[in-house]
């Protein structure tokens, strides 16, 4: 009888076992898909970074080209702006000259330059107008700025053999505005604002022969020249940025004094 009951008590320890072992064998398979799912999970984070890494620094890139995009038209706004300003005061300070001795003002060649015949230049900087209110070689706004103001009343019989064979003054020189009494109503001017350095002259001289000319005590014509260069700046530099504004003026003799 106890022989039986201990079987049985046996039996029934066995087949608690087995219960207790199933759940465990189940819990343990059933793990494999639940592993697989973790599994894409963290490759789903990980592309996920990736393209958010992407376009981060993608859209760092745009934000820097648009900022360096924005600082080139800043820096060429404030190189024009520049450029305009010293032309308008050199053309204030020559009408001014002008009006107050009601004479035109021309360059010093050693000689009359109302003579004839003329006299010849050498040199593209015979040209310039000896005053100091126009002309400036300086440093404004992080630029080296050069300013020349030419005259335009030569003829080109004046110009010098020298400046032909010399391209760096041949590209220097000013174009003839030597105008007839009957082609002069009133001051006037022609801008070439910011053209290429090397660029050709754009103010043609008109054809005055036989024509009378004007007398040159009360009639003036100039080109004024701004060019802006990078610093530091090295000999030899050529300028990033030429401006510059042709005009005449004509005055009348009853105002002298």
């Amino acid at each position: 009888m106890k022989g039986k009951e201990l079987k049985g008590k046996k039996l029934k320890g066995e087949n608690l076992r087995d219960r207790n072992s199933t759940p465990e064998r189940e819990t343990t398979q059933g793990n494999f898909p639940f592993s697989r799912r973790r599994g894409m999970t963290l490759v789903m984070a990980l592309i996920i970074v990736l393209f958010g890494s992407i376009l981060i620094v993608g859209g760092f890139e745009l934000a820097m080209s648009s900022k360096k995009l924005s600082t080139a038209r800043s820096r060429r706004y404030s190189d024009q702006m520049l450029a305009s300003d010293y032309i308008e005061k050199a053309k204030g300070a020559i009408l001014h000259k002008m009006s107050s001795s009601n004479r035109a003002m021309h360059p010093s060649l050693g000689s009359d330059w109302k003579v004839d015949p003329r006299p010849i230049f050498g040199a593209v900087d015979d040209l310039l107008i000896n005053d100091p209110d126009l002309h400036a070689d300086t440093v404004e706004k992080g630029r080296r700025v050069l300013l020349e103001v030419f005259d335009l009343t030569y003829e080109t019989s004046q110009v010098g053999s020298a400046i032909p064979n010399d391209p760096a003054e041949l590209r220097r020189l000013p174009p003839v505005l030597n105008l007839t009494s009957t082609q002069i109503g009133s001051g006037s001017s022609m801008k070439n604002v910011g053209k290429a350095p090397g660029a050709p002259n754009v103010v043609d001289a008109p054809d005055t022969t036989g024509s009378s000319r004007i007398d040159l005590d009360y009639f003036g014509a100039y080109l004024i020249r701004v060019q802006l260069f990078r610093l530091p700046a090295s000999p030899g530099d050529k300028p990033i940025r030429v401006t510059e504004e042709a005009f005449f003026q004509v005055l009348d003799p009853k105002n002298d004094p």
